[in-house]
């Protein structure tokens, strides 16, 4: 009987914990998009910094050609 009891307590506390796992993982999602955000801008940043860099490396195309 005890394990009986035991069983039944043990499924009920598992099964109050698991209905707040889907709203506990939704906010976990929308605290991460201002992550991924500022992620992308960063790449943003690097890949016009990359850009810039690479055009000023560049000779002149101009000059080569006379």
């Amino acid at each position: 009987m005890t394990i009986a009891l035991a069983i039944i307590g043990g499924t009920v506390v598992i099964l109050g914990a698991a209905t707040k796992i889907p709203p506990a993982a939704a906010a976990f999602l929308r605290a991460c998009i201002p992550l991924i955000a500022a992620f992308q801008d960063i790449r943003d940043a690097l890949r016009r910094q990359h850009d810039q860099d690479v055009t000023s490396a560049r000779p002149n195309e101009d000059h080569e050609r006379t």
